[in-house]
């Protein structure tokens, strides 16, 4: 709950979620409390699962989910990238499901926090990112994600005196050298309104058929005495578009490999 607080998220309470390496899917009934329709997945299936009105679960890979574009107004993924060997394809799929102006609630344990990296990474294995590469792996998908830190630990003996532990947790984020070990980095990754995106196509279809234009060009309009770029000013220019639409292209690729991907179990 304090992880889900600390996102300072404004749910409204009519958004269809889902949940992304759900596990047991006690996280999911907590945030079936805020909104009208969660759908949590994982790789395996859990005994405590349990369907419930606005509540469903399923088994489905996060790197090739089951669903189409534009589905979901919030995905919720928390401590699952780091078990997977291409965390980037998961966000590549969450930014797919997503509509647009929708958001990417994404936490992982901090993997040089003190507690966790001797309990985790050394003795459990668990590959916990650095603050660095969770940046990093979110900002290529959802360039203005917002970042943050916060402290969540789960301390039994305190479970009486929660407002004890939750002073201490307080009181660890609000002292700036610690503030790079906390417990959790989090991202809270909004997907580009509806209107952008459509200006963002426009723009690509328009750079695109300026730049066939200008290889059917007739003559060149850069001399070929220039050197180099004289000799190869069309492919030059079929570079510098294929540069900047590539992000557009790329995702519709992921997308349509994912789908095929999910496709195939159903088919064999």
């Amino acid at each position: 709950m304090r992880c889900i607080e600390k996102l300072d998220f404004p749910f409204r309470g009519d958004e269809t979620v889902l949940d992304s390496g759900c596990g047991d899917g006690f996280v999911a009934r907590l945030l079936r409390q805020r909104v009208r329709r969660v759908v949590a997945v994982d790789v395996q299936r859990f005994e405590a699962w349990q369907q419930t009105p606005g509540l469903t679960f399923s088994v489905a890979d996060a790197r090739a989910l089951p669903f189409d574009d534009e589905t979901f107004d919030i995905v919720h993924s928390k401590d699952s990238l780091h078990h997977m060997e291409s965390p980037e394809r998961a966000i590549a799929e969450y930014a797919r499901v997503l509509k647009p102006g929708g958001t990417a609630l994404i936490l992982e344990a901090n993997r040089y926090n003190p507690i966790l990296y001797p309990h985790m990474t050394v003795a459990n294995g668990h590959e916990h990112f650095t603050r660095r590469m969770f940046r990093k792996l979110v900002l290529r998908f959802f360039p203005t994600a917002r970042f943050g830190a916060c402290e969540a630990h789960y301390v039994p003996v305190l479970e009486r005196v929660p407002r004890v532990q939750h002073a201490v947790e307080e009181l660890l984020e609000h002292v700036p050298p610690v503030r790079p070990l906390l417990s959790y980095n989090f991202a809270v990754a909004k997907q580009a309104a509806a209107e952008a995106v459509e200006r963002e196509r426009r723009g690509y279809k328009a750079l695109t058929v300026a730049a066939a234009l200008y290889v059917l060009m007739p003559f060149d309009v850069i001399p070929d005495f220039i050197p180099y770029v004289g000799h190869f000013d069309d492919a030059v220019v079929v570079s510098l578009v294929l540069v900047a639409a590539k992000r557009q292209w790329l995702e519709r690729l992921r997308g349509l490999i994912s789908r095929r991907r999910a496709e195939q179990p159903e088919a064999a």
